[in-house]
Parts: C-alpha cells; structure tokens; sequence
C-alpha cells in the first residue's frame, strides 16, 4: 500500500476519494485551507495556504503519491475579473505551489495526479467527440485548463510521473451539480437550456474515484486521461431522462439570452458543451459501474 497526499481532500470528489483510498489500506494525508474535521479514511490533515509556500511543504516528505483537487467553483458564477482571477489562481498558481512543495522535498514522489476539466475542449456546441488527442480551446476556461496543465507538467523534469484527470461533470448525493440539476425539476420549472443542442459530459462520482483507483493500479499510465461516462448526453435528453426520473414535468427552457444577461461571460459553459469520450480509460480497461445517465439517476434518486 502507498502513502497518498491528496490537496483539496476535503471537497466534494476529495471526500469520497481519501475514504475510498483509506479502506483500500492506503496512508493518506489530507492538505485542506480549513483542516477543522479529519476526513473518514484519512490518516491526518493539515492546513494549507495553497497559493504560498510555508510549513506544510513539510508534509510531502515520504509521500509515494501526490493528487491535487483544488480549485474555485467555474460553471454557474459570472465571469468578472475577481472571479476570474480567483479560478485561475485556485488551479493554476495552486499548482504551481505544489510542484514547488516537490521540488524541495529531499525524496520525490513517483506519482502527481493532478486534477483538470473537459473545459479544456472548449464551449463551443459541437457534436464531434473529443478524445484526449483533441486540440484545446480557446475560450477563458479551455486556457484556463491549458496552464492548469502545464502547470502540472513541471513535475516531469524532477522525474515523478505525471497523470492528469480531465473530469466531465460529476453527479453524486449531497452536492455538486446533481443538486442544481435537481431544483428546478423539483420546482416544477424543470426544462432545456439554450438550444438543448449542447452536450452534458458527466460521471458518476463513484465512477470517478473507482477510475483514480484503477489509474493508480496501473504503474505505465501516464498523461491526459477524459474522466466521463462513455455516454454524453445532448442537454435535451438530459432534460427528458431527468424529467422521467423524478416524474416530473419539462416543459420549461431557460433562453440564451437570460443566462448570458445573469452570467456575462460566465453562461458559456452551460450554454455550450461537446460530447467529450473517455477513450484512453477505455483502452486501459476500465469498466463503468454506471455507463449510461438513466443507471446512474437511478442510483442516485433511490
């Protein structure tokens, strides 16, 4: 078993991820800004100052494993310039820190598994599917990922092994996207955004960690892997297999117009979205507990 440091272990993947990893026989050490509470699996937990370096680099000395999930919420906030700097700075600049962190310690990790986004494709609506060989975006969250990336890429000249994890969107209990998915269809105002045209790139969280443990487990796995279900939906079908399952109406669409006048910028990702497919997962042999939307609803709404 290895010793894991996980940043960003006590959010909303991190949780599950530290108490997967823990019943697995793992050592794990949780770096959180607050480190009020100890995460169930985890070993120990620190407080942090992700943007800065300090004390806590202490706390990469001996670790097998390095993986880093922090980062500011990006989809559903408008896009002004504070909010913009603080995205960046939480993905990029924390990164950044990380690396430094394992530059300094006296016995480098072989492993950093460093979080990203199927942002990195870009908002465009499209229905061509993007594989991790898919050139970048342009938009603010597509460059955001691309020097979120380069960011993690450092750590290869210090010779760890770098593996990154594009995450689509990620639906599971007690928070994340599937609550504000959830709301309006409970409020009976449930119904298609912008053209409905747009693809929904998700996974189920269990399926995300189950595909972090399976990367683990495989010692020649490197690069850019598409965490997704290998089944994204257009936001129209999103709509009719959410209103099904919760035998609710949808009738109702939330304009173009509407988002962008509340968002700004911001409103690009839900508006836009193209099918993002887990290709090289699949070649590595991953199997999905829930490969399509209808299992995975019906696992979370039972």
């Amino acid at each position: 078993m290895s010793k894991i440091l996980v940043s960003g272990g006590t959010g909303f993947v991190g949780k599950s991820l530290v108490e997967r990893l823990g019943s697995l026989g793992h050592e794990v050490t949780v770096l959180s800004r607050s480190a009020r509470e100890l995460p169930k699996g985890a070993k120990s937990i620190h407080a942090y100052t992700p943007l800065e370096p300090g004390a806590w680099f202490q706390h990469l000395e001996g670790q097998e494993v390095v993986i880093s999930l922090a980062g500011e919420r990006a989809v559903g906030v408008r896009y002004s310039e504070e909010n913009k700097r603080r995205i960046r700075e939480s993905r990029v600049q924390s990164t950044r820190t990380l690396v430094q962190a394992m530059t300094e310690a006296a016995v480098k990790p072989k492993l950093f598994m460093s979080a990203s986004a199927i942002g990195f494709y870009g908002s465009e609506v499209g229905s061509e599917p993007k594989t991790e060989s898919s050139a970048a975006g342009k938009d603010f969250l597509a460059q955001v990922c691309v020097e979120w990336e380069k960011s993690a890429a450092e750590v290869e000249a210090l010779g760890v092994r770098l593996l990154v994890v594009r995450l689509g969107v990620v639906l599971g209990k007690g928070g994340g996207a599937l609550e504000a998915l959830l709301k309006p269809f409970r409020m009976f105002v449930g119904g298609e955004v912008g053209s409905g045209k747009q693809y929904f790139s998700w996974i189920h969280l269990e399926d995300v960690v189950r595909s972090v443990e399976h990367l683990l487990a495989e010692p020649e796995a490197r690069g850019a892997f598409n965490v997704t279900s290998p089944t994204p939906v257009s936001n129209a079908e999103l709509t009719r297999v959410l209103g099904q399952a919760l035998h609710r109406p949808a009738w109702f669409n939330a304009p173009a117009f509407a988002l962008k006048l509340v968002l700004g910028e911001g409103a690009a990702p839900l508006l836009g979205g193209q099918p993002v497919l887990p290709k090289r997962l699949s070649e590595r042999g991953f199997e999905w507990k829930y490969p399509d939307l209808a299992s995975a609803l019906g696992n979370l709404l039972a």
